[in-house]
């Protein structure tokens, strides 16, 4: 469906193995599997784990019943005040392997999701729209480079010593 739910699985002889309907949080509302098919996939990116019947995300748990997830979000407050939510533009704000250093290209920006995939072993990246004295956050504001600075330092996955790699057009052009 449009959220990247399955809800149908064709069989070779073109019969329906199996189908499913949930409602907008992701629950089961109904299922016909007459070939006792397992089908673990949720929402993107989730699995279903039978035991807790909670929806696993690599590195949380999601709770279909509650609507959000139960273990905090790893980004931190970069994902948003709130550690618990499901994104609020889940079409557009995604981050395929669970975990980003700092994004600062707004979401529906095409380059978000790109920036999303870059993953250098043993650097830190920082990706946003920038000018020669600054950089924009998510939101458009411009954030001086000592504001940044502080946002890397206290960022989890950020590690003292480590290199930054900073990938913005404009960004630091010009003297000094």
């Amino acid at each position: 469906d449009h959220r990247g739910l399955p809800l149908a699985l064709i069989s070779p002889a073109n019969t329906v193995a199996w189908r499913a309907e949930y409602d907008e949080w992701g629950n089961l509302l109904s299922e016909e599997n007459p070939e006792h098919l397992e089908q673990l996939i949720r929402l993107p990116g989730q699995q279903y784990d039978d035991e807790s019947g909670l929806h696993y995300n690599r590195h949380r748990y999601y709770s279909p019943g509650l609507g959000r997830y139960i273990t905090q979000d790893p980004i931190g407050l970069e994902g948003g005040w709130n550690l618990y939510q499901y994104p609020l533009d889940p079409l557009s704000g995604i981050d395929p392997l669970g975990l980003v250093d700092i994004n600062l290209y707004p979401a529906k920006d095409p380059i978000h999701s790109v920036a999303n995939e870059i993953n250098i072993s043993g650097v830190f990246t920082v990706g946003g729209h920038g000018t020669h004295t600054s950089i924009e956050s998510a939101t458009g504001n411009r954030m001086m480079p000592k504001d940044l600075a502080v946002l890397i330092k206290f960022d989890a996955n950020y590690k003292e010593g480590m290199p930054v790699w900073l990938f913005s057009c404009n960004t630091g052009k010009g003297q000094n």
